[in-house]
């Protein structure tokens, strides 16, 4: 079952507040600036609109490389049969 777009949108704002605000801002403005035949107005909303959204992209890009750097690239070599085991560990009570 896919997620509904209010799901959608709602997740998208919680991770990236600063740029969906941003979109949402520069969205707005156009759409004032549409209706009400303000071509610089409709400009400035599609400027702040489209650098929201760079920088949203910006941000993503830069989430996505810290978590490829986060892998271990090097593993531990398999374990010996030749090492001896730990001791068992004991309880407090039999410290005293």
């Amino acid at each position: 079952m896919s997620e509904t777009l209010s799901r959608k949108l709602k997740k998208i704002y919680r991770q990236e507040k600063i740029s969906t605000f941003l979109v949402t801002f520069g969205v707005a403005d156009a759409m004032l600036g549409g209706f009400s035949q303000r071509w610089t107005l409709l400009s400035l909303g599609v400027s702040i609109a489209v650098a929201g959204g760079v920088i949203g992209w910006l941000q993503i890009e830069k989430a996505r490389k810290v978590a490829s750097l986060s892998t271990p690239r090097r593993y531990l070599s398999p374990s010996r049969t030749n090492l001896q085991p730990l001791p068992t560990l004991k309880r407090k009570q039999d410290y005293r």
